[in-house]
């Protein structure tokens, strides 16, 4: 079974571990989706704009701001 996704799917990655990120990044780029990294939940604040719409997915234990 094949499942497509709208071309602006985004999926927002939050974790300090950056071998996290970069692992998910790329499981979600192999099933075409759009993802964006950050290394902390300051710096997605800072970065997001609301439109297009996504999903984040978030480390619950970070320094500073928690997920």
């Amino acid at each position: 079974m094949s499942t497509t996704f709208p071309t602006n799917t985004r999926v927002y990655v939050i974790d300090d571990d950056q071998a996290v990120r970069e692992s998910l990044k790329w499981l979600l780029e192999s099933v075409s989706l759009v993802a964006k990294t950050y290394p902390s939940a300051q710096d997605f604040l800072d970065d997001f704009d609301a439109q297009p719409g996504g999903c984040i997915i978030t480390d619950v234990r970070m320094p500073g701001m928690s997920g």
